[in-house]
């Protein structure tokens, strides 16, 4: 075979690579989005409501909206002051008692429809009792799931008294609440913490300089937040893989040989974000207080 010919055959092989590499591409492409059509016509939804947030974390995003699906199916919508609530003006109208409800998942309370959570039935029963000499009522939900007190009182002091409420409710759960302040119980680096030092309670923010927060904080996980809110397939990719993780961590966590049953059983421990939103299940303590 001459020089010629076989440069013929190398160029005619790679020619047929090259479709076949095309072709199986294009098979891809057209298969995502099938499914991505696929999943918006079923009304499939997981969008990711919290954000990193340089004073406490984490904190919901502004003005997203979708379908929360991990223990209820409730379509949930952010305000645009960040807030899991109804829009309202920072401004309190006249004539208005104003109530600002701080806590944890319970009060964030994702897993029901809004006009159930406690704060909004607190209002509701509030505007009917006919004691405020005419006032109206107004309940606003500050709460984040998994904050801790800590967390909370930087959101006292950098958005509640932005409001002027006439009086703050801590929603307390003693499930996890007091751990939440010890970084010792809580074993992790990635959210503040007010720590005794020189005599004095002061904010422990260090966590805004670990690796984690700052990879978290970085363009390309931006560019993949805006990926993930953008495609259906990639939100079911990164729940399915949660949905792994968290099933390999229960395995790895449950003991080879169950323990034999206590004659009186324990309190049952919620799992952050707690299930319910019911005020049974929250010690709220009311404060009148103003800045």
């Amino acid at each position: 075979m001459s020089t010629q010919e076989s440069a013929a055959g190398g160029w005619s092989g790679r020619k047929r690579r090259t479709i076949k590499l095309g072709v199986v591409l294009a098979s891809v492409v057209v298969g995502l989005l099938m499914a991505e059509v696929f999943l918006r016509v079923a009304g499939y939804s997981y969008p990711v409501f919290y954000a990193p947030d340089e004073r406490r974390g984490w904190s919901l995003r502004p003005g997203m909206a979708g379908w929360y699906r991990k223990e209820n199916d409730v379509y949930v919508r952010i305000n645009n002051a960040g807030l899991r609530d109804r829009e309202h003006s920072r401004q309190k109208p006249a004539a208005t008692l104003r109530i600002a409800v701080i806590g944890d998942s319970y009060a964030e309370a994702l897993q029901v429809p809004l006009e159930d959570a406690f704060w909004m039935v607190l209002e509701r029963r509030l505007k009917a009792c006919g004691g405020l000499d005419g006032r109206d009522v107004e309940v606003i939900n500050f709460g984040v799931s998994g904050y801790g007190t800590a967390q909370e009182l930087i959101t006292l002091r950098e958005q509640v008294w932005d409001y002027a409420p006439d009086i703050v409710v801590l929603a307390v759960t003693t499930n996890n609440d007091i751990t939440d302040n010890s970084r010792a119980l809580k074993k992790t680096d990635e959210i503040p913490y007010f720590v005794y030092h020189n005599g004095a309670i002061t904010l422990d923010d260090s966590f805004r300089r670990t690796r984690a927060f700052r990879l978290r904080q970085s363009l390309p996980n931006r560019l993949g937040s805006w990926i993930r809110d953008s495609s259906r397939v990639i939100q079911a990719i990164h729940q399915s893989h949660g949905a792994i993780k968290t099933f390999l961590a229960a395995r790895r966590r449950a003991p080879a040989d169950p323990a034999p049953p206590l004659m009186t059983p324990p309190p049952p421990s919620s799992p952050m974000p707690q299930a319910s939103a019911s005020p049974a299940d929250v010690t709220t303590r009311a404060a009148a207080q103003s800045p």
